[in-house]
């Protein structure tokens, strides 16, 4: 990995039938929109979701190939057990996580890799969040995540040090750790 156009990677987001269509379109626009995009964005949909969930992810599966790669689940079975069943699946080695609620600025992804240039031996980046409610550009709260190991291992003795929809890891990494828990 030496330049941003050599960085391959993997969208993994999950869909229920909670979500709403509005902000899934919001997550996927915003992954589109990155400044290195993604060699796959893999939507794993977990049970029946209604028409209009479905309308957009074919819609995008329609208007861009095989970008997109859909995985439907007949029965709802939670987060973890889809992301355990799917992740394997990703083409890349490279995962960048998502959430259909969330919203990436377009250089995360760019900054994040630059990260792994730097440091090969690490395995998982996370960065800061920015929480909305509604509407993208009005924000509730900026959480700023722990940067360094010893503030990622006192944070963690009270809660997850990374958000998990910040993540950009390793997917080998991560299966080797015992992958995702049902």
């Amino acid at each position: 990995m030496t330049e941003k156009s050599d960085f391959t990677y993997s969208v993994l987001l999950p869909v229920y039938h909670k979500d709403k269509p509005e902000y899934l379109k919001i997550a996927v626009d915003s992954m589109l929109a990155q400044t290195i995009p993604p060699e796959e964005i893999l939507i794993a949909v977990d049970g029946p979701i209604n028409d209009d969930l479905r309308g957009v992810i074919e819609d995008y599966r329609k208007n861009y190939g095989k970008l997109f790669t859909v995985h439907y689940f007949e029965t709802g079975r939670g987060l973890g057990s889809v992301l355990r069943d799917t992740l394997p699946l990703c083409r890349n080695e490279f995962i960048a996580r998502m959430d259909a609620d969330d919203y990436s600025e377009p250089a995360r992804i760019e900054r994040q890799a630059e990260m792994f240039r730097k440091f090969p031996e690490l395995k998982v980046v996370g960065c800061n969040v920015d929480e909305f409610e509604d509407n993208i550009t009005q924000t509730v709260a900026h959480v700023v995540m722990p940067e360094t190991s010893k503030e990622i291992s006192n944070f963690a003795r009270r809660r997850n040090p990374i958000r998990h929809p910040t993540t950009l890891f390793k997917k080998s990494e991560i299966i080797a750790a015992g992958n995702y828990k049902a």
